[in-house]
């Protein structure tokens, strides 16, 4: 699913760290403002992400989670979802099944210009139509 929207919340919390590691889980709600791709009902999607990463991340600001770094209250953007599928997450040795939340996670976060999508940090274009 591909939807165009709005950032309305976003929180990080900090769950566990090692000698080497921090890990983090990150929940968002998007306000679509358009559906591009797909079929979608609800007019406020709810994300959750975990990630882990080397070193602690101490600046506020930075969002530690894959398919949001850089993403603020009120980013707006495209935001390419997939549904969660049966597997758990392992985070820090505790498996997490996504599907049991209900929530969908993000993929990609692009800048749209009409029909064009752009990957900002890698510097892709693609149509819209070219999501699959």
């Amino acid at each position: 699913m591909t939807i165009q929207g709005t950032i309305s919340k976003i929180e990080s919390v900090r769950i566990k760290e090692d000698a080497k590691s921090v890990f983090y889980i990150t929940t968002a709600e998007i306000n679509v403002d358009e559906v591009l791709i797909g079929t979608f009902e609800p007019a406020v999607i709810h994300i959750v992400c975990g990630a882990g990463y080397t070193g602690q991340i101490d600046d506020k600001r930075i969002v530690p989670a894959p398919g949001l770094e850089g993403c603020q209250n009120g980013t707006t953007g495209v935001f390419v979802l997939r549904e969660p599928n049966e597997e758990a997450w392992s985070i820090y040795g505790k498996d997490v099944y996504p599907k049991s939340l209900e929530y969908y996670y993000i993929v990609y976060r692009l800048e749209r210009s009409g029909n064009v999508l752009i990957f900002v940090e890698q510097g892709i274009e693609l149509n819209i139509e070219e999501i699959h």
